[in-house]
């Protein structure tokens, strides 16, 4: 995770764009969570007033994804 610096939506929305093209291929993915983003990629408030950056392993997701649908927690975060 990355934070603390300081752009527009949509500079961070392109940035993300290029470094995910850059790293699908290590089995990695980047997210972003900005101030002035009307969705959240976590399910809880964000009321920071800087971006965050979060690179994961796109398999790790994947993981909790089908160990989550197995849980209720899909009902109540989509």
């Amino acid at each position: 995770m990355v934070y603390g610096f300081h752009c527009s939506y949509d500079q961070m929305s392109r940035k993300i764009a290029q470094l995910n093209r850059e790293i699908e291929f290590k089995d990695c993915t980047a997210l972003m969570m900005h101030p002035e983003g009307s969705k959240s990629v976590l399910p809880l408030d964000y009321n920071l007033d800087i971006p965050v950056l979060i690179v994961q392993r796109l398999s790790t997701l994947q993981t909790a994804r089908r160990k989550l649908k197995k849980t209720k927690y899909y009902k109540h975060y989509k």
